[in-house]
């Protein structure tokens, strides 16, 4: 890797280091979901300099985990819409079929089904934030992010780029 590409890589790292946090807060609100874990963090978009909100909600009863990272003109009432997400994920267990492990617990590895970035905001580090983001949570669940059976050939090449030798995708500590 050249210079200029550890330089890239390091910029397209937009997570504000120490933002990621669970919030209890939106937990504890009359309107949330009992037993859905939400986490927010702050995205630092390198071309724009714009800081945006990421959200996160974990529902371990359902199995699954959404990531978005929001647009900023959309109020934040507004519904978890395309429209409101310059970038968004939903995360599930690999197996997804129902099948449990000897411990009797669910899939400990969990891959990407519907991953999206907005056209005008590829090539910025959004896909990246998102499944550092997703990443980050999952591993407090005791989960890792591995590659999706259903990747197209960006997809693969993107994941070939970053995943461990153990392919699954690497968690920051700085989050």
């Amino acid at each position: 890797m050249s210079a200029f590409d550890e330089a890239w890589a390091l910029l397209k790292m937009p997570i504000v280091p120490g933002s990621v946090s669970r919030n209890y807060r939106a937990e504890t609100r009359k309107d949330s979901k009992k037993g859905i874990e939400r986490y927010s963090g702050a995205f630092d978009d390198p071309i724009s300099g714009e800081r945006l909100d990421m959200e996160g909600q974990f529902n371990p009863e359902k199995q699954e985990l959404t990531s978005y990272i929001r647009n900023p003109t959309s109020p934040s009432w507004f519904p978890k819409a395309s429209a409101s997400q310059r970038a968004r994920a939903k995360i599930l267990p690999h197996d997804r079929g129902g099948r449990t492990h000897q411990d009797g617990g669910s899939d400990p590895q969990w891959s990407g089904l519907n991953v999206g970035v907005n056209d005008e905001y590829q090539k910025r580090g959004y896909g990246t934030g998102l499944y550092d983001f997703s990443a980050h949570i999952l591993d407090r669940n005791k989960k890792q992010l591995i590659p999706s059976h259903t990747q197209t050939e960006d997809g693969e090449r993107f994941w070939e780029n970053r995943a461990t030798k153990e392919g699954n995708w690497p968690v920051r500590d700085d989050l």
